[in-house]
This record gives structure tokens, sequence and C-alpha cells, in this order.
């Protein structure tokens, strides 16, 4: 797994586990074996579309966030 699908995944993991996560809060437990990222990638795919849609725009914009942060310094 590539550095920024990790980070994409993390964002989306923390977003999930937010009580404020509109669709209701995800807990994201890892399997034996398992890395954060690759358990996120789990329960996303047991989300109804919509939901992945809303998700993909958050990360997108917290994922174009953190650069611009990290571009600052």
């Amino acid at each position: 797994m590539r550095d920024e699908e990790a980070a994409a995944l993390i964002a989306a993991g923390r977003l999930l586990q937010s009580k404020n996560w509109p669709f209701g809060r995800r807990k994201i437990e890892r399997e034996a074996g398992e890395s954060y990222p690759a358990a996120v990638a789990r329960v996303i795919k047991t989300l109804s579309d919509d939901e992945k849609a809303a998700l993909r725009e958050c990360v997108q914009w917290v994922r174009s966030y953190e650069r611009n942060e990290e571009s600052r310094g």
C-alpha cells in the first residue's frame, strides 16, 4: 500500500469513528495481522454508495488541507 493511500485511509477512519459522522459512527477493529488502513478499507466496503461518496469527498478535503499545511512548513 502506498503512503498516500494509507494516509487517506487513516483520515477516512478518523471520520468514520467521529461522533459527528452524519451516517452514524463506525467502529474500526483490526483483525489478526491486519493493519489499521486495511481495517478501514474493509469497513468502507460495507458502506452504502451515498456514504462512500460523502466519505470520499471529506477525505479529499482533509488530504488537500494536510498537503497545504505541509507546504507552508
